[in-house]
């Protein structure tokens, strides 16, 4: 077995782009290898804790039911 590279991991960090895009501009979305999660950083003004989840649907979903608490002035 080889050793492990970013490169095996290529089809997360192309993913983490993705949620990038889709979750601008209020969120910011990296893939952590070493923990094998993506994780949501929010850039609003409010203070959330960072998303963290394997699955890039239900990040996407968790991330998506915050901003709309936040809108609707609701702390989620």
């Amino acid at each position: 077995m080889s050793r492990w590279t970013p490169a095996h991991d290529r089809t997360h960090y192309q993913q983490a782009e993705t949620l990038n895009r889709t979750c601008a501009p209020y969120w910011w979305v990296m893939w952590s290898p070493s923990l094998r999660l993506y994780i949501a950083f929010y850039r609003g003004p409010a203070r959330i804790t960072p998303l963290r989840h394997s699955d890039p649907a239900h990040l996407t979903d968790h991330a998506r039911y915050v901003a709309r608490a936040l809108a609707r002035g609701r702390p989620p």
